[in-house]
């Protein structure tokens, strides 16, 4: 099951220099003057590394090597004026490879809750602190440079602010990212922590880390657990309905499966008054269902089974679907489900996925940082439509169509071709032996 993309940085933020930032130029020990006519008198020199061999470069004498500075400073190497492309690619590096700053920053305002304090009006660290017993300053700190990249405002009392951006912090708007903030900032960014082990072996990252599976910890760890399902609820919270376009035909019995506390379902029934539908998924994943199907007025046509789509799936149903579920796993893992989903169809069963569909070349950056994340967590993958469409086909499933979504959750649309197949899968893309 994904989570949602960070809302894009606001735009036009203009970000000082970090001080601990490594200097632009290159520095090397200055070789002895007869090397070239190297000035001497100075411990260091600047020269560029974009040229030919020591000897010839050298040579060149010390006009060139002061281009060559110029060069390395990034200005200009004829007028002496900063190269402005140049200082913004610089800085983009520099951006995106501190980016574990604001991600922290973030956590401990969702953690807090800051945003949802500062509903009644501006407040001052000092004010805040106090209420939430943390140290002052520090707590200044983090709001500020929030507000530097604009998910907070301050005035010049000191006071902050909710902006646009920081309005989806708060847990009680739609389309809330304080969850996922907060999810983000815990389990995952120590996960990631081992990318490079992955990377090395191909062992996931969360396992190395932790000792155990990411399902296996959250069962163990119900606060953990509450948090992460809290940001699955938060991703299918949506005023429209989910199978947008998905023609069910006259089918009246829908299956959920790893729904959660239902929001995806519930939504879907409201659309469509003549269907009933199954939820089915762990026990620690339905705790708030109850009170949310009640809540939105469909527990007399909803039905609530427990248990893991890994053993099997419940039966009755000619709708099946899976929403954010197959990209958690590797293709033999969720070889596993699709066949179960298989064997408990009808012959004119349909199955819809809400999954991403990556394109095959050039995919957006969203879709490229979530296929990374589920590599890490579970070893799962993000897949293209021809990935997809191999898998199912060796489920015993057809892809008819895919229907284009938002945020990473596209519909793909599969209906049951003759048997289930019984080949062991494939050696591509599968989970290590310490996954199975």
């Amino acid at each position: 099951m994904a989570v949602n993309e960070m809302p894009r940085p606001a735009k036009n933020m203009n970000h000082a220099r970090d001080p601990t930032a490594p200097n632009r130029s290159v520095r090397i020990p200055s070789l002895p003057a007869d090397r070239g006519g190297v000035e001497q008198g100075t411990t260091e020199d600047t020269r560029s590394v974009n040229e030919g061999p020591a000897a010839a470069r050298l040579g060149a004498g010390a006009s060139e090597t002061k281009l060559s500075r110029r060069r390395m400073e990034g200005c200009d190497p004829r007028s002496g004026v900063p190269d402005r492309e140049d200082e913004a690619a610089r800085d983009r590096l520099y951006l995106l490879a501190s980016g574990f700053r604001m991600t922290q920053a973030l956590y401990v305002a969702a953690k807090l809750g800051i945003a949802d304090r500062l509903v009644r009006g501006p407040q001052d660290a000092q004010s805040l602190a106090g209420e939430l017993n943390v140290h002052p300053d520090s707590l200044f700190r983090v709001l500020r440079a929030l507000a530097a990249v604009g998910v907070f405002t301050v005035d010049p009392q000191g006071r902050f602010a909710l902006s646009p951006v920081g309005e989806y912090l708060r847990s009680d708007v739609q389309d809330s990212l304080a969850a996922f903030a907060t999810f983000q900032g815990e389990e995952p960014y120590a996960a990631f922590g081992d990318l490079l082990h992955t990377v090395r072996t191909g062992e996931t990252a969360f396992d190395h880390r932790y000792g155990m599976g990411h399902f296996d910890y959250l069962a163990r760890h119900p606060e953990a657990g509450v948090t992460f399902h809290r940001t699955m609820a938060a991703g299918h919270a949506s005023d429209g309905d989910p199978l947008e376009g998905c023609d069910l035909g006259d089918r009246r019995v829908l299956v959920d499966i790893g729904g959660g506390r239902g929001a995806l379902l519930a939504a879907v029934l409201l659309h469509r008054p003549t269907l009933r539908g199954v939820l089915f998924d762990v026990p620690v994943a339905l705790v708030d269902a109850p009170a949310f199907l009640e809540a939105a007025h469909v527990t007399d046509r909803c039905e609530i089974r427990t248990g893991s789509a890994f053993d099997a799936v419940p039966s009755g149903g000619d709708v099946y679907v899976l929403s954010r579920i197959l990209h958690d796993w590797p293709d033999d893992r969720a070889l596993q489900l699709l066949r179960n989903c298989r064997a408990a169809m009808p012959p004119g069963g349909l199955l819809i996925l809400l999954e991403g569909v990556l394109p095959e070349t050039a995919p957006p950056p969203t879709r490229v940082q979530l296929d990374l994340m589920m590599m890490v967590m579970n070893g799962g993958r993000e897949r293209t439509e021809a990935e997809w469409r191999r898998l199912l086909g060796r489920a015993g499933f057809a892809l008819d169509r895919v229907l284009p979504g938002r945020r990473n959750q596209d519909r793909i649309l599969a209906s049951p071709s003759g048997v289930v197949p019984g080949e062991a899968p494939g050696p591509e893309h599968r989970s290590p032996p310490e996954d199975r």
